[in-house]
């Protein structure tokens, strides 16, 4: 759970100037833009994105507006074409917010080897080139970027693959699957995970729990007893016995979790930085995120602390810049220092954990991992195309949900639950306006919302909506007393359009 530093926060209140004055002179880093922001995108170049008042801009590395705050939504700002919403239809832009395409779209998203996935107002899903041409249609009834030559789709609940003119290459038959990465996809079929190859044989036999992407040539996977690596050829390379893996560096660092000790290793499974921190995360630019009693920190690449967990959410450090906050809802973007003073060093060989129970859900996928659609693969359902008026955002990690310029205290924070995003079943449709009836005796939930009702129930798949069975990505579950629920298929369901921005970690329900 998420605790607010009590003393920072009054002196931030009380005494503002004083308090940038405090971080820049003797904290590790230095406030460049001021936390009055809803949210600021990770910089992946010399422009960004910024929320205020649900309306994005585009910003410098200083966090200064280039646009007027006028769209609705932004996709990822990279390259020269980004994905915008305005007036409920997506078109593109530049990166100094000229349109380019016109706004046509039903939704977009970004631009992936020359071609970009749309939906059409029709719900067909399409790709289009860069003139804004519509280059093929997908054979599927939902599907998503391209990726190594191919797309993955969905028709009648089961994963399939495409090819970039919109020839099925695989059929659907699988009940999971993953973007084709260095030659190889992992899929699930019957509760089993494996890869495949382009023509839809096995290449490395399905016996794992999970499996991840291939990133240089080895892929994090699961077994019953915890995570480990795999290299090309299906061999195992580490033992199975980390409770987490998260995305490698360019140097192949893996940051892990293991038992109380966190920090990184190498293909090998050698630990090459042991550290006290609760988790650590992947090193961007030099510096990395640790987590801490509820709290965000960083360190540099020999585990040296540049600033200790201070706050309560903050990004990648990428182009000198890291977008920041102290109370998660409200952002700016700070600098790290590096010139600062020897401090004491957390990290070491043989690290002394942290008193203090481990946190009841696990903070995976940090903001800026690389992710395709892992998060959506369970979905199966296509867009809603109804215009919405209201969003609600939550962000994995943080206990705050955003709702135009208030904010709510969650029971506990949305978090990715073997590749789905749960969150807090009350507190997310409550905030929306919506009511929950729960029986005990047979745990199951009532939720009424917008004239639809969806009956669910704990450790069950099976859902009604209006009276129709319906297949949840994933079952509800208890979680320290807390039902937390897949937020996709329970918001579309309630007639909402979800949005998964894996860049920033960040869920926009719009209602």
């Amino acid at each position: 759970m998420k605790r607010i530093p009590s003393l920072l926060l009054a002196f931030a209140m009380a005494f503002a100037i004083s308090f940038v004055f405090i971080n820049t002179a003797f904290a590790g880093y230095t406030v460049i833009t001021d936390a009055d922001h809803n949210m600021l995108d990770t910089l992946y170049s010399s422009v960004g994105k910024a929320s205020k008042n649900s309306k994005w801009a585009l910003v410098d590395n200083n966090g200064n507006p280039i646009t007027e705050y006028r769209w609705d939504a932004l996709g990822t700002v990279k390259g020269d074409l980004i994905p915008a919403q305005s007036g409920g239809i997506w078109g593109y832009i530049s990166p100094n917010g000229t349109t380019v395409i016109p706004y046509q779209f039903a939704k977009a998203y970004n631009f992936s080897e020359g071609f970009a996935h749309v939906v059409l107002s029709n719900n067909i899903h399409a790709y289009i080139d860069k003139s804004g041409e519509i280059a093929f249609n997908t054979p599927f009834e939902y599907s998503f970027d391209v990726s190594g030559g191919a797309i993955c789709g969905v028709s009648g609940g089961l994963y399939g693959y495409c090819d970039t003119e919109g020839n099925q290459i695989i059929a659907p038959q699988f009940d999971f699957a993953l973007d084709f990465s260095e030659g190889l996809a992992a899929v699930c079929k019957n509760g089993k995970w494996g890869y495949i190859s382009t023509y839809g044989s096995y290449v490395v036999s399905p016996t794992y729990l999970h499996a991840g992407d291939f990133y240089k040539g080895y892929a994090v996977c699961k077994t019953s007893t915890g995570y480990g690596l795999i290299n090309i050829d299906g061999k195992k390379v580490t033992d199975f016995t980390f409770d987490y893996i998260g995305t490698p560096d360019s140097q192949g660092r893996y940051p892990v979790k293991q038992g109380d000790v966190s920090g990184y290793i190498n293909v090998t499974g050698r630990w090459v930085i042991k550290t006290n921190y609760e988790y650590c995360y992947t090193f961007t630019d030099g510096y990395a995120r640790v987590f801490s009693d509820g709290l965000w920190g960083y360190i540099d690449e020999n585990g040296k602390e540049v600033v200790a967990p201070t706050f309560t959410d903050c990004g990648e450090y990428r182009n000198g810049v890291a977008p920041y906050s102290l109370d998660g809802f409200t952002y700016g973007y700070m600098t790290l220092d590096s010139d600062m003073p020897e401090i004491s060093n957390p990290s070491a060989q043989d690290p002394k954990p942290t008193p203090g129970a481990t946190p009841s859900v696990t903070p995976v996928s940090p903001a800026g991992d690389t992710i395709s659609h892992e998060e959506m693969l369970s979905s199966g359902e296509i867009t809603p195309q109804i215009p919405k008026t209201g969003i609600m955002s939550m962000k994995i990690g943080s206990l705050y949900a955003v709702k135009a310029a208030n904010a709510k205290l969650l029971a506990t924070s949305p978090a990715l639950i073997n590749g789905v995003t749960m969150v807090p079943l009350r507190d997310t449709v409550e905030y929306l306006g919506g009511k929950i009836e729960w029986k005990e005796d047979t745990q199951r939930i009532s939720i009424s919302y917008n004239g639809s009702k969806i009956s669910v129930t704990i450790g069950s798949k099976i859902a009604f909506v209006n009276g129709v069975a319906s297949v949840l990505s994933a079952a509800p579950e208890l979680v320290d007393g807390i039902t937390m629920i897949p937020v996709r298929s329970v918001a579309q369901a309630l007639k909402c359009e979800v949005e998964w921005f894996g860049e920033i970690q960040t869920i926009y329900i719009h209602y």
